[in-house]
């Protein structure tokens, strides 16, 4: 049982002592800290060297520097190193309520062997009291991310994940490509895996985004990596979701598939749903057209 808190970082040292500040004001030390540097330039390794030589809580923390590819080979590189049977990331310019780590041992300790829950959904907040988005619709749902779709669902949040299904979807990596956005992993738990969530109406993550952050830089950040974005929405395709949200996400796997230079007829070949792909590839080519001149690429 416990927690590993997960902060994947990249040229943020100045911002990881308020993070580790915000670790030690936790009611419950039963995690551990494990920092992975995606190749920063700057002087994160003595920083954190400088933090590892005076912690003296009972927590642990771990610092591993790889070379750099971007957020999600970081998630993907931390997998080894994990040592508890829950995580939840961390970015490096965040920090965490004070209740949260006792907050999510008690809810994981009751759920360990309910092996169908995949995560717990929590709430991100700007303050205590306020929610970045719109809370869910149910307290204590027992959901899963094809109707969390389907529905809509808007706003940021804070997944606690199993580690085994944290482990069992990594993240897709290209060369030259630095940024796939989380929800990967979600979709295909949902939809390979089968796993459904809890989502919970308590806010225990506190975003600060920075200049220069992910989050700010949106969709012209996803173009900058077609590659591993037509790969997210793949699985959209299928059964199982809306007719409205699979044509969403048909056309976002063309458009984002033509983006990373794929001919139609691989983007048909290399996908199950043919004939459905198919009728939706001239959608695909006016959402490329589009992006490509708004984004001017």
């Amino acid at each position: 049982m416990g927690l590993t808190i997960l902060t994947p970082t990249y040229n943020r040292a100045e911002m990881l002592k308020n993070v580790y500040n915000s670790l030690l004001k936790q009611t419950d030390f039963s995690f551990q800290w494990l920092v992975i540097d995606d190749g920063s330039k700057d002087d994160t390794a003595a920083i954190m060297q400088q933090i590892i030589d005076q912690h003296q809580a009972s927590f642990s923390i771990e610092y591993y520097k790889k070379e750099n590819g971007g957020k999600h080979t970081a998630l993907n590189y931390a997998h080894p190193y994990i040592r508890f049977d829950w995580v939840t990331v961390l970015d490096s310019d965040d920090t965490l309520v004070e209740r949260m780590v006792d907050t999510i041992n008690k809810i994981t300790n009751e759920y360990q062997n309910d092996q169908e829950i995949g995560w717990f959904a929590y709430l991100r907040g700007y303050t205590n009291d306020k929610p970045m988005g719109p809370e869910y619709q149910k307290n204590y749902d027992r959901t899963n991310y094809v109707a969390y779709m389907n529905n809509g669902r808007k706003g940021e949040v804070l997944d606690i994940y199993r580690t085994s299904v944290f482990k069992n979807y990594p993240y897709p990596q290209y060369t030259d490509e630095r940024f796939v956005s989380e929800s990967y992993l979600n979709i295909r738990a949902a939809v390979y895996g089968k796993y459904k969530m809890i989502t919970v109406n308590d806010i225990l993550y506190l975003a600060d985004y920075q200049e220069g952050g992910y989050t700010k830089e949106g969709r012209k950040l996803q173009l900058s990596s077609p590659k591993g974005h037509a790969d997210l929405w793949a699985p959209v395709c299928f059964k199982g979701f809306s007719l409205k949200q699979s044509i969403k996400g048909t056309w976002l796997h063309i458009a984002y598939a033509l983006m990373g230079k794929q001919t139609v007829k691989e983007i048909i070949n290399n996908h199950d749903q043919k004939w459905f792909v198919l009728l939706n590839i001239p959608f695909g080519y006016m959402i490329q057209i589009i992006w490509k001149k708004k984004y001017q690429m």
